[in-house]
């Protein structure tokens, strides 16, 4: 950014994650020397709230890679109702708290699966919840995946469930609708324009109980019409609003408005 402002050149920037105050200079910096490119409303609120003056353009994510790989996929039909998560095993991404919405059902004896790709430093720890709560039989840990074959991991799951406590604009979520499966997240990043209540999927708040998590695991253990139903309008979604060639596009035009904005 620097040297950009020494340089007299236009600077853009795509923040992936939630906005932090501990980069207010360079937020602060945007109100005079560029432009910013979001692709989340979470940020974009953030930024017309604490830097009313700053420019930017909003736009839309899209599978970078492998779109087509997602939109093959056949809707699954597993015996057992089988949820699926993908993910850096870490402390922001929360999976304990599915972990725990699992063990509540078992103890309810409510059939139920669930499949982990991913790897990082909560993994043991998962692993031993797993252990402690008896849920060996019906909870597996798949390990990293190649990013170029992340779309088998949707091959081998019914529905698909993220429980962060932040994002951005999470990409897995796309996955998830342009390989049809229906969608339980948190209201992080830009989920609210991707996950529709009772149309492709039902949205948690942050932080929310675990109990909160498996009363909505339930809704589609007892209803597989529900599961293939939501699961259309996934792909449906996705291919209206996010499909490449569109997202791409309207990218494309941003990065035009912002060169003709000032001549470099």
């Amino acid at each position: 950014m620097n040297l950009c402002v020494k340089s007299n050149v236009l600077f853009a920037y795509h923040e992936s994650s939630i906005c932090h105050p501990k980069n207010h200079l360079f937020y602060k910096q945007l109100e005079i020397y560029g432009f910013f490119l979001i692709s989340a409303k979470e940020k974009e609120n953030y930024i017309l709230e604490n830097y009313p003056d700053a420019r930017y353009f909003l736009m839309k994510q899209w599978i970078y890679l492998g779109q087509s790989d997602f939109l093959s996929i056949s809707p699954s039909k597993n015996n057992v109702i089988r949820f699926g998560s993908i993910g850096r095993l870490d402390l922001g991404k929360n999976f304990i708290l599915i972990m725990e919405a699992l063990k509540i059902l078992n103890d309810r004896k409510i059939k139920v699966e669930f499949v982990l790709y991913g790897d990082g430093p909560e993994l043991e720890n998962l692993k031993k919840s797993a252990v402690d709560w008896g849920l060996n039989e019906i909870v597996s840990f798949k390990g990293a995946i190649p990013f170029e074959d992340r779309y088998l991991c949707f091959e081998d799951m019914d529905v698909f469930i993220m429980t962060s406590n932040f994002e951005g604009g999470p990409l897995v979520i796309l996955e998830a609708m342009a390989s049809g499966k229906p969608i339980i997240s948190t209201i992080v990043g830009d989920v609210p324009n991707r996950v529709f209540e009772d149309i492709n999927g039902y949205s948690l708040p942050p932080f929310c109980s675990a109990s909160d998590v498996a009363n909505e695991m339930e809704k589609y253990i007892f209803d597989y019409e529900k599961v293939e139903k939501h699961g259309r309008n996934s792909r449906e979604v996705f291919l209206k609003e996010f499909e490449k060639s569109k997202s791409e596009e309207l990218f494309k035009t941003c990065i035009m408005n912002i060169l003709d904005s000032k001549k470099v």
